[in-house]
């Protein structure tokens, strides 16, 4: 990938945001433009093969007004968009669209319109894998959502089902529970209170009975790690 070299001058205001970390604000996008990521030939052949695919790799097509941290440094008023198949998002910047790759560039924090999202380790009990997550619930235990889009390769008719080409299609959000520092771990239902708080599961287990908790309901995950919170 190549790096963009942006203008040399940065216009740094000295302002903590408590909102976001307390970390200094950059208002201008030129520093900005130094570590994203733009290679003509991978947006070209990117915009190539999704021409040919039916559905969308994003999240939303439109761009969105967001933020976000870097290197404890706040970058506001961007242009975002989330390319969730790819695990990146883009930003405007001029007329080009540039995108950051976690692989090489953690942006650790993004907010994009009302949505938080945050670069996280997670075990799915197969491996280990990092990806930006959604911040359903802050605090010492977090409640996470794993967006999904998967590519679906093009099917033959065969029988009564007609042709169909290639095509992107969303996957059902999967819900996971960070306490700390640790890996996020999915939360399926009750039996994950062993796996996911090993350190309170009397406690949670005697929680989730006298308030019916079925965990069928995002809410009732929510209000059992709010309760868990209460116990750090």
């Amino acid at each position: 990938m190549k790096i963009l070299k942006g203008a040399s001058v940065l216009i740094i205001i000295s302002l903590c945001m408590s909102a976001h970390a307390q970390a200094p604000v950059i208002s201008k996008l030129p520093e900005l433009n130094t570590f994203m990521q733009s290679d003509y030939h991978y947006k070209k052949d990117l915009r190539d093969r999704n021409a040919e695919i039916e559905g969308s790799p994003y999240l939303s097509e439109e761009f969105s007004t967001g933020s976000l941290s870097f290197r404890d440094t706040y970058y506001k008023d961007l242009q975002l968009r989330f390319n969730v198949y790819e695990g990146h998002f883009e930003f405007m910047s001029g007329d080009e669209i540039l995108y950051f790759d976690p692989r090489y560039t953690e942006v650790d924090t993004v907010w994009m319109g009302d949505e938080k999202y945050i670069y996280v380790s997670h075990d799915n009990g197969r491996n280990t894998r990092r990806n930006y997550m959604k911040i359903l619930l802050d605090g010492p235990a977090k409640v996470l959502l794993l967006r999904e889009i998967i590519l679906l390769e093009p099917e033959e008719a065969s029988g009564y089902e007609e042709a169909r080409p290639a095509r992107f299609e969303p996957r059902p959000g999967v819900t996971y529970v960070q306490v700390g520092d640790e890996p996020a771990l999915e939360f399926k239902n009750r039996r994950s209170i062993d796996d996911v708080f090993p350190d309170h599961v009397k406690a949670l287990e005697k929680y989730t009975k006298a308030k019916k908790l079925r965990f069928r309901d995002p809410e009732d995950l929510l209000a059992l790690v709010k309760y868990y919170n209460t116990l750090e």
